[in-house]
């Protein structure tokens, strides 16, 4: 990593005690021993030796075998001083196993720590005072990075302790939009959740901190490199501060997809896209989400049922009632955090301008700030804001440079803010955890309200947050849902915006009995997505093929490892009765060394030559990476077609309900005729009726779904973006 920090050693560890001089070498090897020994013994309170699991064989921390060690003080110390882990490339993607879940990391009893989590504390106050030092005030200038990321009134009201704590101009807790409420349960929620991936790390060393990024084209860096979006920026700023500090691995993730909103198919699809081992979750579809914050809403209840529980951090969300939406997500015992419009405008106030009178100075500018503000807006001007939006010098024809997607200083400026806020919150989770088992707070001060709770082992310390959190969760299971969650059934009935025409077409609707069970299921149900999505993990790890020796990563064109399906071409395309994994080669067109924009709409292609086109969910090796029991499942399926853009489908393409209804397909569910079509909100997402209602019964043995559908149209096809089971 080429912005290693040298950080002091400044441990305080139990050998502190084993320092005394002795006059023989073998002395003190006793005498150090027979410390060890007793504190050890001391601090578990057994007459076992117990030992911290060997991270070479987690797929964790990556060093040697030999620093295994009751306790984390020493591995923090040997990735310190190892200046060779984590050089990653910008084209690497881990495609190690899913970490465990915060609950499955706690339920050992044999791990120890010798930590003063006090250390955590100053291990991260003096990565960040180092990366806000040599990278920030270098790409900003000391006084612009104030003026744009911080407070006015934050510099004096710090830590005084190398200002550790800073008031940020950025993301807020929903609970700050409310007067009326007590307590700021997101804040809460989120510490407590990093209190666990700190514990899990020290005790364990199989912890990694994940973030993923979901968004549309903006966010997935459209125009830019792919190593120039925000997340790109987010992961070399936590890599610099979260590795070299405390060897607490990393993976983030940009599975932005252009063109997509949030629902329904994402959010129904959140596990198999996402992956399950999130911590961390962004929404960022403000621009396609228009006139559908329904869509915020599934997307947040959906992302909090993966293992770890992930707070929704949303940018770009106010208006249309989606902090109130979020406020109503938080309600049900979850976790939201937004960024403000306001807080945004200060941000951007904060920019020095490019103008006629200074126009001559602003070369000497530090690079992030140069040319990035011009009278007539951001990233715009004739002074050279215009000119200087996006990067120069490599793949300068890229796609995507269009008005509405932002330039890579300001994808910089957001990578930065979230990761400013993220250390933040560490920071005040690690200091929380060493006035809970050390008793005393980073400015060294001993409180005495904590007596208690620091005769807690922090394995005990640990197994009660997850509690707490399971606790939670278990209220979010329970709560009812937001009103709002069942507007699917309103817009796609009853909603002006269909013509008289369509509302017809649309009559065939659930019961209102069988509707409300079915939201439900939709929003908190079990749910398994085969969906040809890119990005997406199931693809990465192979178990959309049902082949995991296929996986990969974001990579350039043609440089793919997992399996990319075939080309469509209906000329060379061999018609053998599957519905088979295709992309458009024009989507893949680049000869640009590096990664560029490695979300593609890949799709299942079935066509009249085909006959009966099928396949079948969950494949084996879906079954096994989602734990699936058959029984869990209502046999509730879905079919997202591919949507045309712009409306402009392709000639022979069908997939709408209008066809189904015009007899152009047909379709089975393990040969059970389906006679109609639901419309799931919107976005060409269906779920299927048949004379018996919803419900399809798996086959027996093999507990899956076998899905077919004929083509009846002379010539014509069908593009399936997911097959959905619930």
């Amino acid at each position: 990593m080429k912005n290693r920090l040298k950080t002091k050693t400044k441990l305080k560890t139990i050998e502190e005690g084993t320092e005394e001089e002795t006059s023989s070498g073998l002395a003190k090897m006793v005498v150090i021993a027979l410390v060890v020994v007793f504190l050890g013994l001391f601090s578990q309170g057994i007459l076992a030796e117990n030992t911290v699991p060997d991270v070479t064989k987690t797929g964790g921390n990556n060093m040697s075998a030999t620093t295994t060690k009751t306790g984390n003080i020493r591995v923090v110390e040997n990735h310190i001083n190892n200046t060779n882990n984590h050089d990653q490339d910008q084209e690497d993607h881990s495609s190690s196993s899913s970490q465990p879940s915060d609950a499955d990391a706690s339920s050992s009893s044999t791990a120890s720590s010798s930590t003063s989590f006090s250390i955590y504390f100053d291990y991260l106050r003096e990565a960040q005072t180092q990366w806000i030092e040599t990278l920030l005030y270098k790409d900003y200038g000391q006084e612009a990075f104030e003026k744009i990321f911080l407070d006015d009134d934050s510099l004096s009201s710090s830590s005084s302790k190398n200002k550790a704590f800073l008031k940020l101009k950025s993301f807020r807790s929903v609970s700050d939009n409310y007067q009326e409420a007590k307590d700021d349960m997101s804040t809460l929620r989120l510490r407590r959740k990093l209190k666990i991936k700190l514990l899990q790390h020290d005790l364990f060393q199989n912890a990694t901190f994940v973030w993923v990024t979901g968004g549309h084209s903006a966010a997935a860096g459209h125009g830019n490199l792919y190593n120039e979006s925000y997340t790109a920026f987010l992961e070399r700023d936590l890599r610099q501060v979260l590795e070299s500090s405390l060897g607490l691995p990393l993976e983030v993730r940009n599975f932005a997809m252009g063109g997509s909103g949030s629902g329904p198919e994402l959010g129904l699809c959140v596990e198999q896209i996402y992956g399950r081992d999130v911590d961390l979750l962004s929404w960022d579809f403000g621009m396609t989400d228009v006139y559908s914050p329904v869509r915020l809403l599934l997307y947040a209840i959906r992302g909090n049922l993966l293992p770890n529980h992930p707070p929704i951090f949303a940018l770009y969300a106010e208006g249309e009632h989606r902090v109130d939406l979020l406020k109503e997500f938080e309600n049900m015992s979850a976790s939201a955090f937004y960024l403000p419009d306001e807080t945004r405008k200060k941000q951007l106030h904060g920019i020095p301008e490019v103008n006629l009178d200074n126009f001559g100075d602003m070369k000497d500018l530090p690079p992030m700030i140069n040319s990035f503000k011009c009278p007539e807006g951001i990233e715009k001007g004739d002074l050279g804001c215009d000119d200087a939006k996006y990067s120069k010098g490599l793949c300068d024809n890229r796609a995507g440079k269009a008005s509405w997607h932002p330039g890579f200083k300001m994808h910089a400026l957001d990578g930065h803010t979230i990761a400013l806020f993220v250390v933040q919150e560490l920071m005040h989770a690690a200091e929380e955890l060493a006035v809970q088992l050390d008793g005393y707070d980073s400015e060294g001060t001993t409180k005495e309200t904590t007596a208690a709770a620091v005769k807690m082992e922090p394995i005990d310390l640990l197994n009660s947050l997850v509690a707490e959190e399971q606790k939670d969760f278990e209220t979010f299971q329970n709560a009812d849902l937001p009103e709002l969650a069942y507007h699917v059934h309103e817009w796609h009935k009853c909603s002006k915006k269909f013509s008289e025409e369509e509302k017809e077409l649309e009559k065939e609707c659930a019961s209102d009995a069988d509707f409300e069970s079915l939201v439900k299921t939709f929003s908190k149900g079990p749910g398994l997505c085969h969906t040809a999505r890119l990005p997406s993990e199931s693809r990465y790890k192979g178990y959309l093929v049902n082949d995991i020796t296929k996986v990969g990563g974001p990579v350039p064109v043609g440089k793919e490892t997992y399996a990319t399906g075939v080309p469509m071409d209906e000329n060379n395309m061999e018609y053998d009765g599957k519905l088979k994994l295709v992309f458009r080669p024009d989507q893949r067109k680049s000869d640009c060394p590096v990664t560029v924009s490695p979300d593609y709409k890949d799709f299942f292609y079935g066509h009249q030559k085909d006959d009966w086109a099928k396949i079948v969910v969950p494949n084996e090796a879906e079954k096994v990476a989602y734990e699936y029991k058959a029984s869990e499942f209502q046999g509730l399926i879905g079919i997202a077609f591919l949507t045309c853009p712009w409306n402009r489908c392709p000639q022979g393409f069908v997939g709408t309900k209008r066809d189904f209804d015009q007899s152009k397909f047909e379709i089975t569910v393990n040969g059970v005729a389906v006679t109609s079509l639901m419309l799931f909100h919107d976005l060409g997402t269906y779920f299927l009726k048949s004379s018996d209602g919803f419900q399809f019964k798996y086959r027996e043995g093999s507990e899956d779904y076998e899905i077919a559908i004929r083509i009846l149209e002379e010539g014509s096809h069908v593009e399936v973006s997911s097959f959905i089971l619930y």
